[in-house]
Formats: C-alpha cells, structure tokens, sequence
C-alpha cells in the first residue's frame, strides 16, 4: 500500500509548477488517505504511520497557496 502512495507523491510532486492542479491533487491525496483508513483498506498501525509520515512532508512543503 505504500508504494502506491510513494508512487502518487511522485506524480504529485511534478505538478508543483501548476499550484492549481498541485493543490488539488496534494488534497485528494490527503482525503484518499483518510478515506482508505475508514474504510479498513490500510491495515496496520505501521503502515498508517509510515503513509502519514509521507503525506506531512508533502503538506508541508513550501508550494504557492491558490485561493479560489
């Protein structure tokens, strides 16, 4: 599971020149993970950790904020 993450980030991170598109797919990101540990799609408190641990490294990057 956390390849795919490792996998999404990637992607993620080469949309940073469009902050747009990087803002809403950092946010899909992030709810798709909230959603995957709801529904019992991520099992283990190691693997939770280690995902979330990824997604706050990419939430805290330094990316331009766009504003509707």
């Amino acid at each position: 599971m956390s390849d795919s993450y490792k996998k999404s980030i990637k992607k993620l991170e080469k949309l940073e020149g469009d902050q747009e598109v990087y803002h809403e797919a950092r946010d899909k990101l992030y709810t798709d993970f909230i959603e995957e540990i709801a529904e019992g799609k991520i099992k283990t408190k190691k693997e939770i950790l280690e995902i979330a641990k990824m997604i706050k490294k990419v939430i805290q990057k330094d990316v331009g904020v766009w504003y509707a």
